[in-house]
């Protein structure tokens, strides 16, 4: 569980950095396997954020 939290957390740094990257690209795909419970949740966290 504590890689998860690690990995996460620096998935969720790299996107807080990836929006002015996303501004020059003009789009972003992400592809993931994280499709229940806690793993979608932080999914669409995420995807939130980069939209936002």
């Amino acid at each position: 569980m504590k890689s998860f939290k690690r990995h996460l957390t620096a998935l969720a740094v790299s996107a807080a950095l990836m929006p002015t990257a996303a501004v020059q690209a003009g789009e972003v795909e992400v592809l993931h396997w994280w499709t229940a419970g806690g793993e979608a949740r932080a999914a669409a966290a995420l995807k939130k954020m980069m939209e936002d």
